[in-house]
């Protein structure tokens, strides 16, 4: 049997959930607050082989960008057999697609969204039943059908691909949500975008996929405020959202 400390399983559980996570946002998590142990007790894990870890490099403006780590296959036989998981909810990545240096911007905030969603949900006493991100795959790239697990087609052969889709459970009741998360600072262009999930809402899609009656709902998060004021200003004058209005959530990260 396996043996680790409280920060190992920690670090092990958490990149279950999440599948990627740097530092930083394991302080967040709670799995420690100092940097510097973070990455001693990393290190165990990075030489057993059970957790890898993705560079990027310098950014001309913010500087040395932050890696992430990630597990490796044989953790998934631990987790099950060892520690109780079921295999469904153990989350690693899969060929090279998972690997995003032109895609790390997003790919964070789109992280920070999730591990905001969990923590919110602890603190009111929900449950997360699920949360799919762009990056999750379905279906095999050798076949020609690998597409994003949160791709949504409405209409005749239209589809979006939405950044997340989580659903929430309180009590018994369960609530679906997509996520759009916007950087920059270009209103027009996510005023599109939300007019892309209007047609996806008024067709009832979203929640007829996953079981449920009452119409999902779409949480707008901003890098910035600036962009959230002026797309929400926009939003609220534009007639053709009138009977969408309750459907749209706008926040910044």
């Amino acid at each position: 049997m396996q043996r680790f400390n409280p920060t190992h399983s920690k670090i092990l559980e958490s990149l279950a959930v999440y599948k990627f996570l740097t530092y930083s946002q394991m302080v967040r998590l709670g799995i420690s607050s100092q940097k510097p142990y973070l990455s001693r007790t990393m290190k165990v894990l990075l030489d057993r082989k059970f957790v890898a870890r993705l560079d990027f490099g310098v950014d001309p403006k913010k500087g040395k960008l932050e890696s992430f780590f990630y597990l490796l296959p044989k953790v998934k036989t631990l987790l099950i057999e060892q520690w109780g998981w079921e295999a469904d909810n153990i989350r690693l990545p899969i060929g090279r697609s998972s690997f995003f240096a032109k895609d790390y911007e997003h790919r964070k905030g789109t992280i920070d969204i999730q591990i905001k969603v969990y923590q919110q949900a602890k603190e009111k006493g929900q449950e997360v039943v699920f949360f799919h991100t762009y990056y999750d795959k379905i279906g095999s790239a050798t076949q020609g059908n690998l597409k994003a697990l949160t791709s949504i087609t409405y209409g005749q052969d239209k589809y979006l691909i939405a950044d997340a889709i989580f659903m929430l459970k309180t009590g018994e009741k369960k609530s679906l949500y997509a996520v759009e998360y916007h950087r920059g600072t270009d209103s027009k262009r996510m005023l599109r975008t939300i007019e892309q999930y209007g047609r996806v809402l008024a067709s009832g899609v979203l929640s007829i996929q996953h079981g449920l009656q009452e119409n999902a709902k779409v949480l707008c998060v901003f890098e910035h405020q600036s962009c959230l004021d002026a797309t929400k200003r926009r939003f609220m004058d534009d007639g053709r959202f009138t009977q969408l209005r309750e459907w749209f959530l706008f926040t910044t990260l």
